[in-house]
């Protein structure tokens, strides 16, 4: 079942960056993957090099590292102005 979204900036050929997490609320997946969108057009993000400070320090500049534990293998669905932004479902 899937509990949630990790959402991610993912160009081709540069590292990735963390967007944010987005909880499905009541099983509603559409509401959720709109949100993702939203998120990937707010333009915060966590570059991938700084994921372990994150991880160690609890946060960077406020964003916490992406907790990848459950994410499926594969993006659930790409969006975002230049596409390159991505929803990985979190399964719980």
């Amino acid at each position: 079942m899937i509990i949630g979204f990790n959402v991610y900036h993912a160009p081709e050929g540069s590292a990735e960056s963390f967007c944010g997490y987005v909880p499905v609320q009541d099983g509603d997946i559409a509401a959720a993957l709109a949100e993702c969108r939203a998120l990937a057009e707010a333009g915060r993000e966590l570059p991938e090099h700084l994921y372990e400070t994150a991880r160690a320090a609890g946060h960077v500049c406020g964003m916490a590292a992406p907790n990848t534990a459950r994410e499926t293998k594969e993006p659930y669905e790409w969006f975002g102005p230049d596409g390159w932004h991505c929803a990985v479902a979190v399964l719980g």
